[in-house]
């Protein structure tokens, strides 16, 4: 599904573009771009959630603090689900 949303906003954006070859060229570039952007979100959630890992089972913490780190976890590799979806 996001390839797909990717795509089409490339498509939008190379309409205004004169010929077949610069439209090619730019929603290449467009495409890869937003798969890099992409990959690096993923790669960055993975490094936080990782560091919420880290830091859950570093110590005995107050029940509320792990609550809330495991919270962020969750919520971090739903983020890392729907960005992986096409």
């Amino acid at each position: 599904m996001r390839k797909k949303e990717i795509e089409k906003a490339s498509i939008c954006q190379y309409q205004i573009i004169g010929t077949i070859g610069e439209q090619e060229a730019f929603k290449n570039g467009f495409v890869k771009g937003a798969e890099w952007a992409d990959k690096t979100i993923v790669d960055k959630l993975r490094e936080l959630k990782s560091d919420y890992e880290k830091d859950l089972d570093a110590e005995p913490r107050v029940y509320e603090r792990a609550i809330q780190l495991c919270a962020k976890i969750s919520l971090i590799e739903r983020l890392i689900l729907e960005l992986k979806e096409e």
